[in-house]
């Protein structure tokens, strides 16, 4: 197993408890970047956001934004994955069923293609079950951050693949770094994954490594591990 490339997801693990990023996690990014490893974010966030993010952080990944239901380069350059229409016709459902409960995090934001993020009001599984029995292309994603509801086949399982389609790598020679259960869907097909402390227990269950420390002091931690362990070479 060669590993060409780190995915790391951004809220809960390159940042702190409150969202703010975590200073040495930037810095270990950068390292990572000047001994030619891409880096690929990989969040729930939109891809102006993460574009943004990716600029500043110095990373030379492709982006997957939007729980894999967007992917692209930083010129704008993207791939979309799955319907909005599903996740609309999703959200009228729910609605209907859980009424007051269905919030829309924060406002409606024009430049969120594919999915729709929703207050964390209800468990995704009983949004699920219900998606599930009115027999809607649809599912929710827990991000920790938000609900995420979104097209049925997207996730950002598949939104690794469709990257490392577009970058000419194989999930084989990625590591995937993450802290909640949306992430869970590219520990399984990464070459390598690492949950962080802060991690639910399905998360850490699903990963190769389970880290002590949490949120961007965990990322660290992660890091030094695939090092120790020869994962990643140092150049």
């Amino acid at each position: 197993m060669e590993i060409m490339a780190i995915v790391t997801d951004v809220d809960g693990t390159i940042t702190d408890a409150r969202s703010r990023l975590e200073l040495n996690a930037v810095k270990e990014i950068r390292h990572l970047e000047s001994m030619k490893y891409q880096v690929i974010i990989s969040s729930g966030r939109t891809f102006c956001q993460i574009a943004a993010l990716s600029i500043y952080l110095g990373t030379s990944g492709v982006l997957i934004c939007e729980n894999g239901g967007v992917v692209g380069f930083k010129n704008g350059d993207i791939r979309t994955i799955g319907k909005r229409e599903n996740a609309e016709a999703g959200l009228k459902i729910l609605r209907e069923k859980l009424g007051d409960l269905i919030e829309i995090k924060g406002f409606r934001s024009m430049y969120r293609i594919i999915d729709i993020p929703l207050e964390r009001n209800f468990p995704a599984e009983v949004g699920n079950m219900i998606l599930r029995e009115q027999q809607v292309p649809a599912h929710i994603l827990d991000s920790g951050v938000a609900l995420h509801l979104i097209d049925r086949r997207v996730n950002k399982g598949r939104g690794l693949r469709k990257a490392c389609q577009m970058i000419k790598l194989k999930p084989a020679n990625v590591a995937t770094i993450g802290d909640n259960l949306n992430d869970v869907d590219m520990f399984k097909i990464a070459g390598y994954s690492i949950a962080l402390g802060n991690a639910p227990e399905e998360a850490k269950r699903s990963s190769n490594y389970a880290c002590k420390a949490e949120y961007g002091k965990g990322f660290r931690e992660g890091i030094a591990h695939l090092f120790k362990e020869g994962i990643l070479k140092k150049i």
